[in-house]
């Protein structure tokens, strides 16, 4: 399978270990690797990691237009033509294991339905800390689904944070115009037409979430 991943950041230092631990854990590589910047110049900019021959593109977003307006643009821009998948990446998620990213792709091509096969967080309050996690304190939201893969159908909500998606679906599916809760309402649009998302594994935690929310427009 190939691959563009799309990493949106608003210059934060976590960005960093954000990129590390992906390319440690994530197999295969990126055929492409976007890092959208809404707010321009940055510390997080200063890539030294970049090694000889990666395809990376750096889009700055000057002045800075927000969640939402960054999103819709990195979605249209993510979803031109190329790779037949795109990995979602915000710039705080940290992989927690090492991930087969081909055996996402196989689910997300038997399931066109699906809008992602997301990675499970790990708790980030309390009440998801004292249920064991997040599936455990929403259990009916999950259903297991079937084939040689583990993995959940849910109905919660299509997620920005980490997921594997197929760039035909992000072109059939504009991100839409919301300025405010678009991650939510978006999420409703897709439930309404059917769509479902999905979840990789049973319901362990696959990443970690190691930034406090900053910007605006969310």
């Amino acid at each position: 399978m190939t691959y563009r991943l799309v990493v949106l950041t608003n210059g934060r230092d976590c960005l960093r270990e954000t990129l590390a631990a992906f390319r440690e854990l994530a197999d295969p590589q990126p055929a492409e690797v976007h890092v959208v910047v809404d707010g321009g110049e940055s510390a997080a900019l200063d890539l030294a990691e970049r090694r000889s021959g990666d395809p990376w593109h750096v889009h700055r977003i000057i002045p800075a237009i927000g969640f939402c307006r960054a999103t819709r643009w990195a979605w249209s821009m993510a979803a031109g033509p190329g790779p037949e998948f795109v990995f979602w990446l915000e710039d705080d998620i940290v992989l927690l294991r090492r991930v087969e990213l081909a055996h996402l792709a196989d689910v997300l091509r038997r399931k066109p339905r699906l809008t992602q096969m997301a990675l499970m967080r790990g708790p980030a309050n309390d009440l998801e800390e004292a249920a064991g996690g997040c599936r455990a304190l929403r259990p009916d939201d999950y259903v297991e689904g079937d084939g040689w893969h583990p993995w959940l159908e849910s109905r919660t909500n299509h997620s920005t944070g980490c997921s594997l998606i197929r760039r035909a679906f992000m072109e059939a599916e504009p991100w839409p115009k919301y300025d405010e809760n678009c991650e939510g309402r978006f999420s409703i649009d897709l439930l309404a037409k059917g769509y479902r998302f999905g979840v990789w594994g049973l319901g362990e935690p696959w990443v970690e979430h190691v930034g406090r929310r900053a910007g605006f427009g969310y």
